[in-house]
């Protein structure tokens, strides 16, 4: 197992950080570019997620031409297996464009995809007409899939265990004939993620309604826009965590400047500017780039649903902790099918650390002044890149740590570690 030792920065040089590209944004616009015939003509990140879904929709070009169903014949299934590793996205995404798509398909993935639940999306692609089936656990990948017409009409979904089913649903429904409506049994969780399809959707050519408790999607073409990118508001959330953890007497005015980002986004993330106003940081933009002040005003108590926002949960989680916050976090209940039951880790790597975490509910965290002693300064990631990334920053307040694993950042921020000794950490 790789390891990497981080240690906390002797000075903290004045960095301006390039974030990558939001994979939410790639993931979403690289389906729509398939459909369209343009998937060469979407920007996207260099990380492993969309590098995958990228591939995978290669392979599939390669093996079928898309709308033609006629003359169908059937391959060897060992020359269509899909597998899309760890990247839940893609897994959900895929799920629906195959079933639309000539050919007969097995989509699979990691040991860990095979733990995470896709039967509310894949039962709701049945109801409508496609022809899928689980291979071994009912509710879980892998899923054989038979592409065909759909003709659409009206769906019940299950919208509480992810918002990517809605999503995936969302953006073939153009192709069936009846167009879709789609209704969501449960909460939906992370809606903002739903409005940021039906936004690239609508940019794209596509009418789409968004309501409280559903989706309308007419029938249509996509018009395919290329250029549709921006930097991740996601990964923006460590940066933040780094400007709280810093003792602000040390720092020159608005260390740290992050570039790509757009102040009129349509990720849900874009909430960590406000959530971190708690945490004493300032968010001023200033010729398109983002800096972040420490002003010192730090809460002594935050209270949050970040039902909307549950990928910046590590980041928050952390910086809590690391600055003695009172804080409770709520709305995580997606956490537990992430790569790695996010909640767990979260609490088992502050534990380690001295910091004193509680899981409520199965679904909330609680960050509880207060410090025991450190038993470990080795960080697990659990194969979960934002672990990895949160859990680094805890050197400025813990020393050095040893990071297992580190490569894991290639999910989403594969230049992470570059970025942080731009800024003065010291690693190796």
């Amino acid at each position: 197992m790789s390891q990497l030792n981080i240690q906390p920065p002797v000075e903290i040089i004045k960095a301006t950080v390039t974030l990558p590209l939001s994979k939410s944004i790639a993931n979403r616009m690289l389906i729509i570019g398939y459909i369209t015939g343009n998937e060469d003509l979407v920007k996207f990140p260099d990380c492993a997620d969309s590098i995958t879904m990228r591939a995978l929709l290669q392979k599939l070009r390669s093996k079928s031409y898309f709308g033609q169903y006629q003359n169908n014949s059937h391959v060897d299934i060992q020359d269509n297996i899909y597998n899309t590793g760890d990247a839940g996205t893609v897994f959900r995404f895929l799920s629906a464009l195959l079933s639309i798509t000539p050919g007969t398909a097995l989509l699979t993935g990691s040991d860990r995809m095979l733990e995470r639940p896709c039967g509310p999306l894949i039962d709701s692609l049945i109801e409508l007409g496609a022809h899928c089936s689980y291979t071994d656990k009912h509710g879980y990948p892998p899923v054989l899939i038979e592409g065909k017409r759909l003709k659409g009409g009206t769906v019940a979904i299950d919208a509480s265990v992810s918002s990517q089913f809605v999503s995936a649903l969302m953006m073939i429904a153009p192709l069936m004939s009846d167009g879709l409506l789609i209704n969501f049994k449960g909460f939906a969780v992370s809606q903002p993620y739903i409005h940021l399809t039906a936004d690239l959707m609508r940019k794209n050519g596509i009418k789409v309604t968004v309501g409280v408790s559903s989706v309308i999607v007419n029938p249509g073409d996509y018009t395919f826009k290329e250029g549709i990118h921006e930097a991740d508001w996601s990964a923006a959330s460590y940066w933040y965590t780094m400007a709280a953890l810093l003792k602000r007497e040390s720092t020159k005015e608005s260390p740290i400047i992050l570039n790509g980002l757009k102040f009129e986004s349509m990720q849900g993330d874009r909430l960590v500017a406000k959530i971190y106003e708690q945490l004493g940081i300032e968010s001023k933009w200033c010729n398109g780039d983002l800096h972040l002040n420490n002003t010192g005003n730090v809460a002594k108590h935050i209270d949050i649903d970040l039902n909307g926002q549950p990928d910046l949960a590590p980041a928050l989680a952390v910086a809590c902790a690391g600055l003695q916050v009172s804080a409770t976090i709520r709305g995580l209940e997606t956490l537990v099918i992430k790569e790695s039951n996010r909640l767990e880790s979260i609490k088992s790597e502050l534990k380690k650390l001295g910091y004193i975490c509680q899981i409520e509910a199965n679904n909330a965290l609680r960050i509880i002044v207060g410090r025991t002693e450190q038993t470990s300064n080795v960080i697990e990631t659990y194969n979960d890149h934002r672990i990895a990334m949160a859990m680094a920053m805890l050197c400025l307040t813990n020393g050095p740590l040893l990071i297992n694993n580190p490569e894991v950042v290639r999910k989403s921020y594969p230049e992470f570690w570059t970025d942080l000794t731009s800024t003065g950490f010291i690693i190796d």
